[in-house]
């Protein structure tokens, strides 16, 4: 066995610890919410250009193994399938999302394990184990690191969740896990341009890549490739050039694999830093009553405020640039009343009256809110009306009591199935939809995961 590095050594020692037996009840229903909240995400975007264009290059193959791609079930090579799932899956933005001293989204790694699944033919339990371990290592290191001040972008971590989630559900041994982790790291430092200026398709590609990336590297450690042993403690490697130094003594919990209980389900479909204002500016459009506004104040903290300093967030051109602009999505939840996939139309975005309200928006960090987060998430909103009111709405969100409102409001099962069909209906039968999710909520007893992709198809 190669002299890897004890970083490496420790996150794939938990990998080959944790088994479905030591999942919580919450944790498998955890998974099971995600796979079906991620799933329609992927397939309310079917008809976007990134999924046609990744469609197009996942060339039809019959040999084994192979895996589909959602919508068309065209069969490919699993690497492709990874890659056009999860690209689909991240273009509307409303998968799910944690944010702590970085931001990321775990869900991100589930269409690279779930291409693995299907190509070995693995169990259900199997499939949510290695889910729950792949969430819950790209949390930690959301937990622990801000890795966007280094200019570096969090695909990263999706690329290394889904090589220790496929990695694990295939089968890996010891030294071929610590090869996979190496294997996903060392090949796949991902640039945070991707999400600067006005933003390209390539905001949704990132995450197919990684999801493919990661499941390749766990391929590579399959078949024998050996990775640079030092790939995190060396003297080029991860510390040393892109997170700075870290630790993993708090990985395990005493709950294994829990951590994916505390990732949000998304309401709105924006970047996870521009939920909590949008509902401040829902609030603040039920207290106008209609009264037309004057000038606009929004008080958030730093890390929201300064990703928004470009000229483009002010004048988007484009989709992928309006769902992550702040002042777009406020100013058209303050109109609307709603922010929806319709919210970023190329018709909606020339509309002279929210680009209007926009020009009489100013938003600033509040350095108060900015000391109590990530435990506290923080925003005001102040409105002077034409008539001369001035009208404020303000919201906080902890982590405890966010995670609460959530599962009361959003994240119920009722709610994720509510928020499925509403995304699939267009696409798929009520027959379909039926029997996709009579399935996900019992496949813990399935023996070929495979199935899962049978009824998600167009």
């Amino acid at each position: 066995m190669l002299a890897f590095d004890k970083s490496i050594r420790d996150i794939a020692d938990y990998a080959a610890s944790v088994s479905y037996e030591d999942l919580a009840p919450e944790v498998v229903l955890a998974v099971k919410d995600r796979v079906v909240d991620t799933l329609a995400c992927g397939i309310a975007a079917f008809n976007s250009e990134p999924a046609k264009i990744a469609r197009r290059l996942a060339v039809p193959i019959h040999s084994v193994p192979n895996a589909r791609v959602i919508g068309s079930l065209v069969r490919t090579t699993p690497e492709w399938a990874a890659f056009a799932n999860a690209l689909m899956c991240r273009y509307l933005d409303l998968n799910d999302d944690y944010q702590w001293i970085g931001g990321g989204h775990p869900s991100d790694a589930i269409s690279g394990i779930l291409a693995a699944g299907e190509a070995f033919h693995a169990n259900g339990k199997d499939f949510i184990t290695s889910i729950a371990l792949a969430c819950d290592v790209q949390c930690y290191f959301i937990e622990q690191l801000q890795i966007r001040d280094r200019g570096w972008d969090h695909a990263f971590y999706v690329t290394l969740g889904t090589a220790i989630g496929a990695g694990k559900l295939i089968g890996l041994d010891l030294e071929e896990l610590c090869n996979c982790i190496s294997l996903s790291i060392v090949p796949n430092i991902y640039l945070d341009q991707r999400r600067r200026g006005e933003l390209s398709m390539w905001k949704a590609g990132a995450t197919g890549n990684a999801a493919r990336q990661g499941l390749f590297a766990a391929l590579l450690a399959q078949a024998g490739m050996t990775g640079p042993p030092c790939a995190i403690e060396g003297m080029d490697g991860l510390w040393n050039r892109v997170t700075g130094p870290f630790n993993l003594d708090s990985l395990v919990q005493k709950d294994k694999a829990a951590r994916i209980t505390k990732t949000r389900i998304k309401q709105w479909p924006v970047r996870g830093g521009v939920q909590l204002p949008i509902a401040t500016a829902l609030q603040l459009r039920e207290k106008l009553n209609g009264e037309p506004i004057c000038e606009l104040r929004l008080e958030v903290y730093n890390r929201t405020v300064k990703y928004d300093d470009g000229p483009e967030q002010w004048a988007p051109k484009n989709k992928e640039t309006a769902d992550h602009s702040l002042p777009y999505c406020v100013a058209a939840a303050i109109m609307d009343g709603e922010v929806t996939s319709k919210t970023f139309s190329s018709e909606r975005l020339q509309d002279p009256k929210l680009l209007g309200l926009m020009t009489r928006m100013q938003i600033v960090e509040n350095p108060e809110f900015t000391k109590v987060q990530p435990r506290v998430e923080s925003c005001r909103l102040t409105a002077t009306t034409e008539s001369g009111k001035t009208i404020t709405a303000f919201l906080q969100w902890t982590k405890g009591d966010r995670m609460k409102d959530d599962r009361s409001k959003w994240a119920t099962r009722q709610s994720i199935e509510a928020k499925f069909n509403r995304l699939t209906n267009d696409f798929l039968t009520e027959e379909r939809r039926k029997g996709f999710l009579d399935y996900v909520y019992v496949m813990e007893n399935s023996k070929d995961v495979g199935v899962l992709l049978d009824n998600l198809y167009i």
